[in-house]
């Protein structure tokens, strides 16, 4: 009877060194995960400060301009003769001008934000309603697998 006493004091022992060893990895994947959670939120917040300074830079660019060019001697106008075509003929159709959307990336993204980067590497944090020059207003602001798309009458931005 004491021998099995032991072996079962040694069974008890050894499945609670398991669970300790569980716990451990448990709390470490945990903290990882947290960590990584807490360095994306970091980015986000990093990324808004960027597009906040500047957009608070374009504004105050805006409103106190750097030049004045109150003194610059007028641009004088230039006429220029341009041929008319014949009235006899044939009108053509006129052909639509190619339209260029504005490129942008998502750089990062969380449930209903969303910072872009346009062709010129200037960030923009957009959310529903904010109106992306060249593509109207956004509309969602979804996670695709491991990226956000953001979805606008034009079309998605990825």
């Amino acid at each position: 009877m004491a021998k099995q006493l032991k072996a079962l004091d040694d069974h008890v022992a050894a499945l609670q060194k398991n669970v300790d060893a569980m716990q451990d990895n448990l709390t470490g994947a945990l903290n990882r995960g947290l960590g990584e959670f807490k360095g994306r939120l970091d980015e986000l917040q990093h990324h808004e400060d960027q597009t906040d300074r500047a957009l608070q830079a374009s504004q105050s660019a805006l409103l106190h301009p750097a030049h004045d060019h109150s003194n610059a001697a007028p641009i004088a106008s230039r006429v220029v003769n341009v041929a008319l075509p014949h009235p006899s003929a044939e009108p053509s159709a006129p052909k639509p001008a190619p339209v260029h959307l504005p490129q942008y990336t998502v750089q990062a993204g969380a449930p209903g934000i969303a910072i872009l980067q346009d062709e010129q590497g200037n960030a923009s944090r957009v959310e529903a309603g904010s109106v992306i020059p060249g593509w109207g207003p956004v509309i969602t602001i979804t996670s695709s697998g491991s990226r956000w798309v953001v979805r606008t009458p034009k079309g998605l931005i990825h």
